[in-house]
Formats: C-alpha cells, structure tokens, sequence
C-alpha cells in the first residue's frame, strides 16, 4: 500500500467555495487499499475508473495534487487563475491537470455525483498494482466548468424529469445568451425564487442541433437575512426538463427551501442528441454560466 499526502497551501486560506469529500471514503483498515490519500488528517481510498452509470451524469470538479512526503505545499496562491476550489480552505483544486502529472484516482464529493481527480508528478515511481492502471484524462471546459464522461449508453426519456414547456421564442428582456461554439441558448442571468419557484428563462435557440438539460445551483451566498447560514459546498437546486431545440421552460419548482437574500449560482448546460425517446445520447461538453439569484 502506498500513503500519499494532499498538498495544501502554508499560511493563508482560500475564500473559494470550499468542497466537501464523500465521507464514505474515509477508510479505518487501509491493508486492502493500493492508495490512501491523506487529507485533513483522514485516510482516503481512491477508485481508478469513474463510475459509468448512463441515468448519472458523472463529472470531474477538478484536481488535487499530492505527493509522498508530509508536509509538503502546494505552490498555488490565493490569486491564481487556476483554482477551482478548495477542501477544508486550504488544500486548493485546480480546473486543469498540472503538465508533467499524471491522474491516479477519485474521490467522490459529498451529496453529489462529482468527483475531485487525484494527481502526482509523472518522475515519482510507486507501486500501485501488478497490473497497469486505467486512467481517464477529463478536462475543465473553463472558470469553474465541469466536464462529465461520456457514456455512449442510450438514455430514455424516462430518465429525465417533466416540465411546463413551450415552443419558440418567449420574452427576452430578462435573458442572456450562453453562446458555446456549436450552441446557443438564452438563460436569465438574475433569476428570481419566489414562493418555490425559479425564474429561470431557459430557451433552447431552434438552430440548435442538439437537445439540452439545465442544473441550477446555489455556490455560495452574496447577503441573506439568516446570519448563522453557512453554504460550504454547491447546493444544486433546480434540473430542467429535456428541452429541444426551438423550446422553452420560464418557471420551475426548486428543490430548497432557502432563506430570503441573494446568491451566486451557477447554470450548468447538458447536451444530448435525442434520436427516439429510447435512444438520447450525451454530446459535447457542458458549459457553466454565472447566475446572481434572489430569493424573495
């Protein structure tokens, strides 16, 4: 078995969202573990391949670097346009891979189906199995974008929730365009909460080719009149139904009860290829767009 340490930064704290690992990984007996990861004092297990599970869209938040010595400190700032987040305010995760490292494994976060990929400098040899490792190479799209594997599995229609859709083009007034290349969609960039339900103004342009699903989450809050709220890992809040290309979806029921105030959040935009209902497909990468959100 190897013992490997998280690399954290000496004297400062990050102010980022701070991430939450699966305390299920947390492992007392590590004789059966090839790798545990030490962080915060806790022992780690890491999986070698992400799970392919075709009704979860598994993704990679970002990377975490370690090494074998203890003690040893990451040379990332405060400041650094790299960062994507931290655990425990100190231990910083980057959008992209470091060049020269190589990914050994996972660690799933907390209440989520995202996973932080764990990486070590190619030039540092350890024994991890007899046999070759897998290692899947996932990429940040870009500031604070995930980038889900993709499984070729056919999804159903089944798989995705329901929603009030309309057909064409509804009020843009209140609305954004997300514009990612090869998509275009608009999206309320100041979406309103009240009385359970978001405005979140989703439309899916009708020269897209590709069919799209929207994930609302709360980041972390801007001012709220609950003074003991704490939010230290992404809350996800709202999924939209399947909208194809030329539909709409204004209103949806959220899945919080939030206090009054207002938030960063984040929309989060899926791509999927619908042949039939039997046959829909994930494509591409998703895209990530900042949202300011009210609850009234």
């Amino acid at each position: 078995m190897n013992v490997l340490y998280a690399k954290g930064v000496k004297g400062e704290k990050f102010s980022l969202v701070n991430i939450a690992l699966d305390e299920s990984f947390v492992v007392e007996k590590t004789q059966d573990e090839k790798v545990v990861v030490i962080i915060d004092n806790k022992k780690y297990r890491l999986i070698e391949k992400l799970p392919q599970d075709k009704s979860k869209v598994i993704t990679v938040i970002g990377y975490v670097e370690v090494g074998k010595k203890e003690n040893q400190h990451s040379n990332i700032s405060q400041n650094d346009k790299r960062l994507n987040g931290s655990i425990v305010s100190r231990i910083p995760i980057l959008q992209k891979k470091i060049i020269g490292h190589k990914i050994i494994g996972y660690i799933k976060m907390e209440n989520s189906d995202s996973y932080i990929a764990v990486t070590i400098n190619k030039n540092i040899k350890y024994v991890v199995a007899a046999t070759a490792v897998i290692v899947l190479f996932i990429g940040i799209l870009y500031i604070n974008v995930v980038r889900p594997t993709v499984n070729n599995d056919p999804l159903n229609i089944s798989d995705f929730i329901n929603g009030d859709k309309g057909t064409g083009e509804f009020t843009r007034e209140k609305t954004e365009l997300v514009n990612n290349g090869n998509f275009r969609w608009f999206v309320n960039s100041i979406p309103p909460i009240k009385d359970g339900k978001i405005f979140i103004g989703i439309d899916n342009s009708k020269e897209n080719k590709y069919s799209c699903v929207v994930k609302v989450r709360i980041d972390n809050v801007i001012e709220t009149n609950d003074s003991e709220l704490q939010i230290t890992k992404p809350i996800e809040i709202y999924t939209s139904p399947l909208l194809h290309p030329n539909e709409y979806i204004e209103y949806g029921n959220v899945n919080q009860n939030l206090p009054k105030g207002k938030y960063n959040g984040t929309a989060t935009f899926y791509h999927y290829n619908y042949i039939s209902d039997n046959d829909i497909r994930p494509v591409g990468n998703p895209k990530e767009f900042a949202l300011t959100i009210t609850v009234k």
